[in-house]
């Protein structure tokens, strides 16, 4: 392990460091697998343009984790070589695209939102391609402003940070007026269109609004504290408050980055759906029975989609074709 060790970057203090993210990398590696496991063995629950941009987020998190946790790893036992190098390459380029892929999810999930009566038998691939284009773009470009202007890639961030946050907040204002105008107007087929929107929101939103918050931090603290996402021996051996601070907010985003999985695997009331006992055979009596039981359909704000006034057993009939289509 290549370091210079001196009173404000001590070397033991950096090897504790390096052990401490790799032990911490590895089981979080774990936590975004299994998501993607899940999420493709679910796969058809959802759209399939939102579920093309979920999983290759799921997929970007999971390569940046992996990958950095194996880095950390060879520089801890052994000098860096040729294949840190090319980890470093492939982590800088997944983590790069996380911010523009989540972009162009947020405006998919906009257009489902809006187009809610048309969007669910609508396929455009041509747009998203175009899409996927333009992210590929931004990552070419943010590689390249790394490498000549590294000050101006934290502005890049910032701008696209910004971008999400805009994106989010539209989103949920037209899901909210969208909600309220459903439910007196709207036929039962758009309020559960519109159900079946908001029930991607759930597993999609909290886990964007928590990576958007990693993101933030590290502008900030980068313009703040020059603490930026990636650790730099220059800063550590210059000032001496680097270390400690890069330490705490490295730790709060290794826990936001765990948080992220186990709450579209678990704390998310959506995801009861793609629970074994769904895809279970059972009588139309069982399934109808537990259906109108359970089904009770929030929106990320809280509110009921359906209204107070909406059929239970029209919507309990759709829920149980649903899950007997996929």
């Amino acid at each position: 392990m290549e370091v210079t060790g001196n009173e404000s970057c001590p070397e033991i203090g950096l090897r504790a460091l390096t052990l401490y993210t790799v032990l911490v990398g590895l089981p979080t590696s774990v936590l975004y697998v299994f998501l993607a496991v899940v999420f493709v063995r679910h796969v058809n629950a959802f759209h399939p343009l939102f579920s093309v941009s979920f999983f290759l987020i799921i997929t970007a998190y999971t390569i940046c984790n992996v990958v950095m946790s194996c880095r950390n790893l060879i520089e801890f036992v052994m000098d860096r070589n040729i294949v840190y190098t090319v980890l470093e390459f492939i982590f800088t380029l997944a983590n790069y695209y996380i911010q523009p892929i989540v972009v162009l999810s947020l405006l998919e999930r906009l257009c489902a939102t809006i187009w809610v009566q048309s969007y669910e038998n609508s396929r455009p691939w041509v747009v998203y391609s175009l899409g996927q284009s333009a992210c590929v773009a931004v990552v070419i470009f943010l590689y390249h402003l790394n490498q000549t202007q590294e000050k101006m890639t934290n502005n890049a961030q910032f701008i696209l940070s910004i971008i999400i946050s805009t994106c989010l907040v539209l989103l949920l204002v037209v899901n909210r007026r969208l909600t309220l105008a459903s439910r007196a107007r709207s036929t039962l087929t758009t309020r559960y269109q519109l159900a079946e929107n908001v029930r991607a929101l759930r597993i999609f939103v909290p886990f964007i609004v928590m990576d958007n918050s990693i993101w933030l931090m590290f502008v900030l603290t980068k313009y703040l504290f020059n603490v930026g996402r990636t650790f730099s021996l220059t800063s550590c051996n210059s000032y001496r408050y680097y270390f400690p601070l890069f330490t705490f907010f490295r730790t709060i985003a290794m826990i936001l980055q765990i948080l992220m999985p186990i709450a579209v695997i678990y704390q998310q009331g959506s995801v009861k759906a793609w629970r074994p006992e769904c895809w279970r055979r059972s009588n139309k009596s069982q399934d109808s029975a537990q259906l109108k039981k359970k089904f009770k359909v929030r929106n990320v704000l809280g509110m009921d989609v359906a209204g107070h006034e909406s059929p239970e057993d029209h919507f309990a009939q759709l829920r149980l074709q649903w899950y007997r289509k996929y």
